[in-house]
């Protein structure tokens, strides 16, 4: 059973045992999970890219290189899932199925086969480098000032910000400091509805470089152990 493996492991001793706040949190998503998928006709929402009515913003997670990048990419996909608030699902053509079992007890994770995941992450991936000038312009305005974003310009942003966006980070990108990581930027993402997570990096340690991750963080993992827990739950 998922739910008793980790009695199975050699170090199962208290300090090694999932933290309880963490657990609240997985329960908390996994009722959230079944809200935003069973019943829904994610395709038709993933076209029209708009929140339903109960809420529910999505991530969606495409395999990138071998499977130890996938697994680590994966992981943090899912974490970002748990700090934004996003309903985390697999691109029908990762086929993880084939490697993990679905982790959330009363829905799936895999999208519909008739979702149109690769158009609509062309036309992300688009509007991203778009918004990639406009993000660096905002976030050197407000470096350049020292101070955070007013509620009004973020505001500002989340009226024409895109209902669909692509994440791409990779090892050779050229660029010396990544936009996503700052956060002005995941102020600004938030009003994203669907995010589009192609990846093949580790890139948890990055997520504590944001203020409002690096609380929850450390609320949810006193000890700092994300990544062990994290996995031994997902996969």
């Amino acid at each position: 059973s998922k739910y008793q493996q980790y009695c199975f492991r050699m170090n199962t001793g208290p300090k090694h045992q999932p933290p309880p706040k963490f657990i609240s949190v997985l329960r908390e998503y996994e009722a959230y999970h079944e809200r935003c998928t069973r019943g829904k006709n994610l395709t038709q929402v993933g076209i029209a890219g708009d929140v339903v009515d109960d809420g529910c913003k999505y991530l969606v997670w495409k395999s990138m290189d071998g499977m130890g990048n996938q697994l680590l990419s994966l992981v943090c996909a899912f974490v970002y899932s748990l700090l934004t608030n996003r309903v985390m699902l697999i691109a029908t053509d990762s086929h993880i199925e084939h490697h993990i079992c679905n982790p959330f007890p009363t829905s799936s994770w895999v999208l519909p086969d008739d979702f149109p995941e690769p158009k609509l992450r062309m036309q992300a991936k688009r509007v991203f480098q778009y918004l990639d000038e406009t993000l660096a312009t905002v976030t050197a305005n407000a470096s350049s000032s020292s101070r955070l974003m007013s509620a009004s310009e973020v505001a500002w942003f989340h009226s024409f910000a895109p209902k669909h966006l692509q994440v791409y980070i990779v090892c050779c990108d050229q660029r010396r400091d990544h936009q996503f990581f700052c956060p002005t930027a995941q102020r600004l993402f938030a009003g994203v509805n669907w995010i589009f997570y192609h990846s093949h990096e580790y890139t948890l340690p990055a997520f504590y470089f944001i203020p409002e991750f690096r609380q929850k963080l450390n609320a949810w993992f006193p000890k700092h152990d994300v990544f062990m827990h994290v996995s031994r739950y997902l996969l």
